[in-house]
């Protein structure tokens, strides 16, 4: 449930909510024996740390999820543990490293007949190969994932940003916008970032009237969105230094905050056992109640999913006190009243970005 809510909120954008969700996934993966989701969800942390501007922690998240699929002999996911530890050694300069794992992936995948993870695997070798400077061999391992993975969106989405990438480093500006036009058009949540700057670096390449201005504003979008590992962002602000400075004020405004995350434990089975009209009954009461508890300890509501909230404190403390007292208010419930669900909570610090 988890992991998906955690999908859910990247697709969306929110890098610092999905990784806060894949983490509380893991160890609860973990704790309840379930170690076959573990590595899985360990490696969705990984890329998103990654994403996040983060390749250190994001390294050492992806050895250990790529050696718990190797322990448990899950050779699926040990392909996808490899590609996105080739992409986090790409970012920290590793090349040679990141080619070789995405090589090892890619005939690991092969021979499991894998679309997907061979088409991950096939863009963290064109990626290696991009740092290398091998072109040739770049653009034959992006456009095979692109037409492996051509139904699977995001999929596509990120292999086609990466093969317009490569089309600009060539020279090659129009095939390249003829590339993103047909490939990076949506524009909402995660879609929304690298798509941005590629059309931002078409623009500059062409020499565009504006074109500053598009890197800005691609530069302000990613990261307000805590989208801050690309190397075509980090090229482009090399490109413009300006553009870096010139994003409005309040969507650069870098806060630390407390997350929670909540949600009902079992949720599925005690539908089942209460029916619907008792599980609503049951549910808003949940609501009213955590959120007036949300109010009293100063807590933003960013986010309510199903029995989930996500929520953001300014303080620490208060975000530790309004979950004691979140526990305290159901056990009063149970004592009094006979029942009252199991909450389940999680608390995360971490810096996110205030548009």
């Amino acid at each position: 449930m988890l992991d998906l809510r955690g999908l859910v909120a990247l697709f969306r954008g929110r890098l610092v909510e999905a990784g806060a969700l894949f983490d509380r996934g893991a160890r609860l993966y973990r704790d309840s024996g379930r170690l076959i989701k573990v590595g899985y969800v360990r490696g969705l942390r990984a890329w998103v740390l990654l994403m996040s501007g983060r390749p250190q922690d994001a390294l050492r998240e992806a050895d250990e999820a790529l050696e718990l699929e190797r322990v448990l002999a899950q050779r699926e996911g040990e392909a996808a543990a490899l590609w996105i530890r080739s992409e986090i050694l790409g970012a920290l300069g590793r090349a040679e490293e990141a080619r070789r794992d995405a090589l090892t992936g890619v005939a690991i995948s092969r021979q499991l007949g894998s679309r997907e993870t061979l088409s991950v695997t096939l863009r963290a070798l064109a990626s290696a190969e991009l740092e290398a400077g091998d072109l040739e061999s770049a653009e034959a391992a992006i456009r095979e994932a692109l037409a492996g993975a051509d139904d699977i969106p995001l999929q596509s989405y990120l292999d086609g940003a990466l093969l317009a990438e490569l089309l600009l480093e060539r020279g090659d500006i129009e095939q390249a916008q003829r590339v993103a036009d047909d490939r990076l058009r949506r524009n909402d949540g995660f879609y929304a970032y690298e798509g941005s700057l590629v059309f931002a670096a078409i623009a500059l390449a062409r020499d565009d009237p504006g074109a500053e201005r598009l890197v800005a504003d691609a530069l302000a979008r990613t990261e307000a969105g805590g989208y801050l590992h690309s190397r075509l962002r980090q090229r482009l602000a090399r490109q413009v230094p300006a553009a870096a400075d010139a994003s409005p004020g309040p969507l650069r405004r870098r806060e630390r905050r407390t997350f929670m995350f909540t949600d009902i434990v079992q949720s599925t089975n005690l539908l089942d056992t209460l029916g619907d009209e008792a599980w609503d009954h049951l549910l808003r009461w949940h609501d009213q109640t955590l959120r007036s508890l949300f109010a009293e300890h100063r807590g933003e509501e960013i986010n309510h999913i199903g029995d989930g909230f996500f929520v953001a404190f300014e303080r620490a403390e208060d975000g530790a006190r309004c979950a004691m007292a979140i526990q305290q208010v159901l056990q009063r419930h149970r004592v009094d009243h006979g029942f009252a669900p199991r909450v389940r909570i999680g608390l995360h610090y971490a810096e996110a970005t205030r548009e």
